[in-house]
């Protein structure tokens, strides 16, 4: 049994490694999509729209670019959302192995840790502190290294009440755009 235990912490690491590595891709693709400025779409079209009778090919052409501009950016948020999914699948993937290990091995710190650490990543804070308290509990010497690790929770989660309260935001843009913040 608690080899099972062992085997499923180390399939959760590299549950996890793919996570960041999915992480990564996820980062470099949001930074390639890039929204135009609205106020330089007014101008272009106010330019067109107008300049008269002598502008409406010029208007037509632009309304084309921003059509086909429009389905390009479409294309690239997809692109984006299926990498956020492959990052979010290899998280929970993780995480399922990381707390069914917790179960086999319940006075074992780093199933504990792995648990928090990936509750953390899923954004299911006030979990990830109680289970990053229990792994305190277990190995009072990790009192000096989780210190930091339980102020960035708090931090964290103070960060994303603020991001619910201004409700700007769907709730899966929402993860989407802390998840690439990290």
């Amino acid at each position: 049994d608690k080899q099972e235990g062992v085997i499923l912490l180390l399939r959760a690491s590299a549950y996890a490694q793919q996570a960041q590595s999915h992480k990564e891709v996820l980062q470099e693709a949001m930074e390639e999509w890039r929204l135009p400025e609205a106020q330089d779409i007014q101008f272009i079209l106010s330019e067109a729209l107008l300049g008269g009778p002598e502008r409406t090919g010029l208007a037509n052409s632009i309304l084309k670019r921003l059509e086909l501009d429009g389905k390009r950016q479409q294309a690239e948020l997809k692109k984006i959302q299926y990498h956020h999914g492959l990052y979010q699948y290899s998280l929970l993937h993780a995480l399922q192995d990381s707390l069914r290990a917790t179960e086999i091995l319940p006075t074992y710190s780093t199933a504990w840790l792995r648990a928090g650490e990936l509750l953390s990543q899923l954004w299911k804070l006030d979990e990830s502190k109680q289970y990053h308290e229990k792994a305190l509990s277990l190995d009072p010497d990790l009192a000096e290294s989780l210190e930091p690790i339980l102020e960035d929770l708090k931090r964290r989660k103070d960060l994303l009440e603020q991001a619910r309260a201004n409700n700007d935001w769907p709730e899966d843009s929402l993860r989407l755009a802390l998840d690439v913040a990290g």
